[in-house]
């Protein structure tokens, strides 16, 4: 018993020695160039004006947005040194702290904040 299957045409490529050699420089001529800036014989940038606007105000939102970032942990650092500061000897030690160690806690915590803040960490 022979079993027959078919194979979409779109799944079917052709072998480079099946292709004639115009046929691949007609492909590689079509396609647009992957380059990341495009310039005109002027040397000026032949992108459109709004989608240079749109970068350049997604990079101002970026740096705010880290800005603002940097400005809130900060402020909880504060927070959290002055009411460590705030306990007595005895409270420090339900988290296993010393007064000397409040320093060196909240650097690691602020270390862990920046690693977990970047991109692909899961």
């Amino acid at each position: 018993m022979t079993m027959l299957t078919t194979i979409p045409t779109s799944a079917t490529r052709a072998f480079s020695s099946e292709v004639g050699t115009g046929s691949r420089q007609e492909n590689a001529s079509n396609q647009k160039s992957g380059a990341p800036f495009r310039f005109n014989r002027n040397g000026e940038d032949s992108r459109p004006f709004a989608w240079r606007t749109a970068v350049l105000l997604a990079r101002l939102r970026r740096l705010i947005n880290r800005f603002l970032a940097a400005v809130i942990a900060r402020h909880e650092r504060h927070a959290a040194r002055a009411a460590l500061h705030r306990l007595d000897d005895r409270q420090l030690q339900d988290f296993a702290m010393t007064r000397s160690e409040i320093e060196s806690r909240l650097e690691e915590l602020a270390q862990t904040r920046a690693r977990m803040q970047q991109p692909g960490w899961h």
